[in-house]
């Protein structure tokens, strides 16, 4: 099912326009006289920034609006704000992509991606790949979703491949582990789709110490 188009957007003639733009420059000057936020030097707002809006782990298929305000709320708080730090979001978190989830069909984060613009997934630089270790036969799927991924800058992209829930569950209830063969598979795949990212392992999850979003 495809997402509604938003409503096209209401003409407006000149006047309207140069109105819209003396109200918002006075309101910008007030916010820069008034906040305490924007007062502060540029190189001082970034640390604030910075500090505010990473450590998250976005996976794009978690509703977590009941509880509390979300990362990106400070990015709605005035223009200037949305302006200087609108791309520490991309920059300093990370992005789940699960290649093993709906049996068969695109992950649900790959929605989340499709609603970012182009420079914006160009400032993605930490992608976690979960991906189905006991199971590589899936390589059409594997392989689409990677395709994907080519939309990112590679030169500062880290991807970390991650054994996903389902193959967590797997491992417990037969007792077997992730062989070498098919982690070695899933890192073949992703070097020879992504050439120019870093790639990285990890055993697990870690859900423990995560901001999930």
């Amino acid at each position: 099912m495809s997402l509604p188009r938003p409503a096209p957007p209401i003409p407006r003639n000149p006047q309207q326009i140069m109105s819209d733009v003396m109200t918002n420059a006075a309101i910008e000057q007030s916010n820069a006289d008034s906040s305490p936020l924007l007062r502060l030097p540029g190189e001082l707002r970034n640390k604030v920034y910075k500090y505010a809006l990473s450590e998250y782990t976005f996976r794009g298929d978690i509703d977590d609006s009941a509880f509390g305000p979300h990362i990106v709320a400070l990015l709605l708080a005035c223009r200037q704000i949305h302006l200087e730090a609108r791309f520490f979001v991309f920059e300093l978190n990370n992005f789940v992509l699960n290649t093993s989830c709906n049996f068969g069909a695109p992950a649900p984060q790959v929605v989340m991606f499709e609603r970012m613009s182009s420079e914006q997934l160009r400032r993605i630089r930490s992608i976690r790949l979960e991906t189905m270790t006991y199971y590589p036969d899936r390589s059409e799927l594997l392989d689409w979703h990677l395709s994907f991924l080519r939309r990112l800058d590679q030169s500062n992209l880290r991807i970390e491949l991650v054994s996903d829930p389902l193959s967590m569950l797997w491992n417990v209830l037969s007792g077997e582990k992730p062989t070498s063969h098919s982690i070695d598979w899933v890192e073949w795949r992703v070097r020879f789709w992504l050439p120019g990212a870093e790639v990285l392992r990890e055993k697990s999850l870690g859900f423990g110490s995560e901001r999930l979003l």
